[in-house]
């Protein structure tokens, strides 16, 4: 079983990011979720750390500051959200690691 931590640690080597979206037909609302976990060591002995997520509501108005591009609410605009708001948070929260 592997050990697992909460924040950033110099001995994170690989980031993961876990990404999901949902639509309610019935409701006409889409939703987003990603989490991201950091990862050190070789396996069965690697390490994980819980780095953070978030979750919410497809935004479709455009004039909202939390807008990115969903025209109506669909299961593709809740999975391409999920995606772009995850890469976004992490770029603006921890800024972009060197590859």
């Amino acid at each position: 079983m592997a050990d697992s931590f909460v924040g950033w640690s110099s001995e994170i080597e690989e980031v993961h990011i876990y990404t999901d979206g949902s639509y309610d037909p019935k409701e006409d609302v889409s939703s987003f979720a990603f989490a991201v976990f950091g990862w050190s060591g070789s396996r069965p002995k690697d390490k994980s750390f819980f780095l953070g997520w978030l979750a919410g509501v497809v935004c479709t108005d455009v004039n909202a500051p939390q807008y990115l591009s969903a025209s109506q609410h669909s299961v593709g605009s809740a999975e391409a959200s999920a995606l772009m708001r995850a890469h976004t948070k992490w770029a603006d929260n921890y800024g972009l690691l060197p590859l």
